[in-house]
């Protein structure tokens, strides 16, 4: 990774991101913990872009499988950047959502839709008071066909 590297610092070498001491977000943050290059995604998403542009393609959408990682704060840059997101569930059209994604951006696929799902999914302005989380959302229609499923109870 480009904006990884190894710095000397008081005789010690130690692992930097972005200019910023790995050591010095775990301190903060408390380890384990994930951290990415914010710099490394862009400049990534904008090589993607690139090579379209360089084989003169002008009808297209770059879509992030938000199930490889649906951290909000990641899909936010990329939904900046312009891109969409892929999604197979509701939750994932809402977490979508959540992070600013433009509804228009959003494919939803797969199989296995509930009616709720494709409602919230499909309707042209999904919200967040629409959350498919909430006790409203009714999964009742995703659990008949299994029979050994006979209450469905939200955990508080």
């Amino acid at each position: 990774m480009k904006h990884l590297s190894y710095k000397n610092q008081n005789h010690h070498n130690q692992l930097f991101v972005e200019n910023i001491a790995i050591a010095d977000i775990a301190a903060k943050v408390g380890t384990p913990f994930y951290c990415y290059s914010k710099q490394t995604l862009v400049e990534n998403f904008q090589s993607f872009v690139d090579a379209f542009s360089h084989a003169e393609i002008t009808d297209y959408k770059i879509c992030y499988a938000i199930k490889a990682n649906f951290n909000i704060h990641l899909v936010k840059i990329l939904s900046e950047l312009g891109a969409g997101i892929d999604a197979v569930s509701a939750g994932e059209v809402f977490r979508g959502i959540k992070a600013k994604v433009n509804p228009k951006k959003i494919v939803f696929a797969g199989v296995g839709k509930t009616r709720q799902e494709m409602e919230y999914a499909l309707n042209p302005n999904p919200s967040l008071e629409k959350n498919p989380h909430k006790k409203s959302f009714n999964f009742s229609l995703f659990l008949r066909p299994i029979s050994f499923f006979t209450k469905v109870q939200k955990l508080s």
